[in-house]
């Protein structure tokens, strides 16, 4: 887990109390919880601990976000090498969604025909990627029609890189 200490500060506003919360992570991030309202200092540490989980995956997916638009194909900081994989793979589909086939298959071609390769079932490879199993199908039927359009994608970014 990412994070390795939590402060949290519980003050009385008019009849109710409010807390503000401050994580430290442990390569030195740092972040601050716009202030919540709870019951007491013991109510606002329990629910900093809640939130924790939720921040910790937040923290993840930001890190394998800034590995794809880094173009970085491994691990970053607390993403895993599966979350930068997933990351690059919902990258592609939503290049592809965004009528943007180079861009997809680019995103796409790093990671998906590894996984198709692997002879892993959509459940498993939904399991291990914390997803479904209709997003894992997703992923593969844009790499398929991606893969099948190769050398016509090729030839049409040539010819745009050709006119500039």
């Amino acid at each position: 887990m990412p994070i390795v200490s939590q402060k949290v500060v519980a003050y009385k506003v008019g009849a109710g109390w409010m807390a503000s919360i401050n994580y430290l992570f442990s390569d030195g991030r740092k972040l601050r919880k716009p202030p919540i309202f709870c019951k007491g200092q013991l109510d606002a540490e329990q629910k900093a601990t809640k939130f924790q989980a939720e921040i910790n995956k937040k923290v993840v997916l930001r890190d394998a976000g800034k590995a794809v638009r880094n173009g970085v194909l491994t691990a970053v900081k607390d993403a895993t090498l599966i979350q930068v994989q997933f990351a690059w793979m919902q990258a592609g589909v939503k290049a592809a969604i965004d009528k943007d086939p180079y861009g997809a298959f680019n995103y796409l071609k790093h990671h998906v025909q590894s996984m198709i390769d692997s002879g892993f079932k959509n459940s498993d490879l939904a399991i291990r990627f914390d997803t479904d199993e209709k997003t894992i199908q997703k992923i593969k039927d844009t790499w398929l029609k991606l893969k099948d359009a190769e050398s016509t994608l090729m030839l049409h970014k040539a010819i745009q890189e050709g006119i500039k």
